[in-house]
C-alpha cells in the first residue's frame, strides 16, 4: 500500500503519518537528527518517546542513519526506540536490520487498523460482582517481618 492509498479503515497513510509526527508535540521536545524527528518527552510525562523518519522527508535510510538516531538516545540516556511505517518508509527495514546487533533489537509490531464500521461502543458495566475469593490456608502475618 503507497502512502497515498486508503487503509480499511478509510485513513490515508499519510494521515497516520501526519498524526504519528503531531501526537507527542504537545509534551515533547523534538530535535532533528539527520532525516529523524526524534521526540523526547518533558518531565513528568511518565513515558518515553521515539524516533520518527522526519515527517514529509523522502529519504534513503542507511544503517548509518539508525546508528546515529540511537546513539543520540542512548546518549540521552532515553530508550532507543524507532517508529516508523514500513509501507511509508520501505528503506527503513533492512537499514535497522543491519544497525541493530542484539537479537532483542528489533521488535515488529504491524498496523492495526479497524474495519471501517467497526462497533466502538463500550460494554455497560455489571452491577454484581462476579469474581470469586478463598480463604487463605493459614492466617496471614498483620505486618511484613523486616528483612
Amino acid at each position: 500500500m503507497r502512502q497515498g492509498g486508503a487503509t480499511p479503515g478509510g485513513m490515508t497513510l499519510a494521515e497516520i503519518e501526519t498524526y504519528y509526527d503531531a501526537v507527542a508535540r504537545p509534551i515533547a521536545t523534538t530535535e532533528e537528527v539527520g532525516p529523524f524527528t526524534l521526540f523526547l518527552a518533558e518531565p513528568g510525562t511518565g513515558w518515553q518517546f521515539y524516533a520518527r523518519p522526519r515527517l514529509g522527508v523522502e529519504h534513503d535510510f542507511t544503517a548509518d542513519d539508525v546508528r546515529r538516531v540511537l546513539d543520540r538516545q542512548a546518549q540521552l540516556g532515553v530508550p532507543r526506540a524507532v517508529e516508523w511505517v514500513d509501507e511509508v518508509t520501505p528503506s527503513l527495514v533492512p537499514a535497522v536490520r543491519e544497525a541493530v546487533t542484539g537479537p532483542r533489537e528489533l521488535e515488529r509490531c504491524p498496523l492495526l487498523v479497524l474495519p471501517q464500521g467497526a462497533d466502538l461502543s463500550v460494554p455497560s458495566r455489571r452491577t454484581t460482582p462476579t469474581g470469586r475469593s478463598w480463604a487463605a490456608a493459614r492466617p496471614l502475618p498483620a505486618t511484613v517481618p523486616p528483612s
